[in-house]
């Protein structure tokens, strides 16, 4: 299969040290095949060793989603902890992490993770501790910056992107269930109530874009009363469930 030809060539660019070459033909794997976990994990791994962390953990995230299981089969400890994290594990989570940051220490990803860790622990003065270590070892890193920031009172007009996209596709696989049945989230169905309250004929809503799609919550609601319907959103894994 075509996928997997591209995921050896991929391979093969690496061990020759030609990160660019091989991240390509990753990305061509999965254009093929999104779900590809293998191809998902190669560009993790090249990311993280690139210095692109938050392409890695990106990366990483969607291997754990779409096969759970691969961390154990390949022993990477970092799968490991974003699959810990998710399940509510996060104590087992920094045990691991702290090991390996022994053996890692000048790993900005690592102390990141941690902090984010002690955020959802509510202990923000071992958060801030670890952010600013992470900040230490990579001055630019956008995410620990904000999080300090955000925990120490420091506003800025807006959070970074990588910060948002991390953020909302963590949150895709139970973004549903949170704002419909535990915030009664509304705003998709009012919508569509008052669109059809202005009694126009359907020919007005030949093209309609849905920016800020998410999980398609609203686009559900247009579909019947638009004929060609196109939902754009900062975060793959929140369109990914559309399609779920």
């Amino acid at each position: 299969m075509k996928h997997k030809l591209y995921n050896r060539r991929g391979n093969r660019y690496a061990n020759l040290g030609q990160l660019d070459r091989a991240i390509s033909y990753y990305e061509k794997a999965l254009s093929i095949k999104p779900d590809y976990a293998e191809a998902h994990y190669n560009l993790g791994f090249l990311f993280h060793k690139n210095g692109q962390l938050d392409a890695a953990v990106k990366s990483y995230k969607k291997v754990v989603a779409i096969k759970p299981d691969y961390a154990e089969a390949h022993n990477n400890k970092i799968l490991s902890i974003i699959y810990l994290f998710n399940k509510g594990q996060i104590p087992d989570a920094v045990d691991i992490l702290e090991v390996l940051i022994k053996d890692n220490p000048d790993d900005a990803l690592l102390f990141n993770m941690v902090g984010g860790c002690y955020v959802s622990q509510g202990q923000p003065d071992m958060a801030i501790k670890y952010y600013k270590k992470a900040l230490a070892i990579k001055p630019d890193y956008a995410v620990p910056q904000h999080m300090l920031n955000a925990l120490t009172g420091n506003t800025s007009i807006s959070p970074p992107k990588e910060y948002v996209k991390n953020l909302f596709d963590d949150y895709a696989e139970r973004f549903d269930d949170s704002l419909i049945k535990q915030l009664g989230y509304k705003l998709p169905f009012l919508i569509k109530e008052l669109i059809l309250k202005l009694g126009r004929p359907r020919s007005k809503f030949e093209s309609v874009i849905d920016l800020g799609c998410g999980t398609g919550l609203t686009g559900k609601e247009l579909r019947d009363i638009s004929s060609n319907l196109t939902g754009i959103d900062i975060s793959s894994n929140m369109v990914a469930k559309q399609g779920s």
